[in-house]
């Protein structure tokens, strides 16, 4: 199962501190989750740099409180999170969880820019200049369907947003179940 994300995207941060909060769980369930990033501004046309107040911060923090994820430092600007996207791409899955870990810590925990290359620099990553595979990443995104993040692509199926801990188990865990009972029909 994938799930896309991007790292502007406080949502985002909200649904991976869910998911790690029920790994154990998603594991037992034979459940494995791979995080892809996709660029949500090329995908949608939300603006970088734009003002993230108003009705959508108010949302983001609503359900931040409500799924019980603290949320310390939430941008104040939709931040450009290609550089840091391109370079997940580029990193092996395992590599790419630890880097993805550190990134969500150091912009909604500690309050770092993500846009600024000080940040990326510090994580030992050069600021790639084009984002190829970002690119081709966000438009496979957008042929599954993804509109949103994050999105959890379920076979062919995106589902857009994060409940809270019991539902996502449930819902994971009988996608897996079901999907285990097609493998052994066939």
């Amino acid at each position: 199962m994938g799930v896309y994300y991007d790292f502007a995207s406080t949502m985002c941060f909200v649904a991976q501190r869910v998911v790690d909060r029920i790994s154990p769980e998603l594991a037992a369930l034979g459940v494995r989750l791979r995080w892809r990033p996709l660029d949500f501004t090329w995908l949608t046309g939300w603006q970088r740099g734009r003002p993230f107040r108003g009705e959508a911060r108010r949302k983001a923090e609503v359900v931040a409180a409500d799924l019980h994820v603290p949320v310390a430092h939430p941008p104040d600007l939709w931040m450009d999170s290609r550089p840091a996207s391109e370079h997940a791409l580029a990193l092996s899955e395992e590599r790419e969880e630890s880097f993805r870990q550190r990134v969500w810590s150091e912009v909604y925990d500690a309050g770092r820019d993500l846009g600024g290359e000080d940040l990326l620099r510090e994580l030992a990553v050069d600021a790639p200049m084009e984002f190829p595979r970002l690119e081709a990443e966000t438009r496979r995104a957008r042929e599954l369907g993804v509109a949103g993040v994050p999105s959890f692509v379920l076979g062919e199926w995106p589902v857009g947003g994060i409940q809270d801990d019991a539902t996502m188990l449930r819902f994971l865990g009988r996608f897996a179940e079901r999907q285990r009972a097609r493998a052994q029909e066939n």
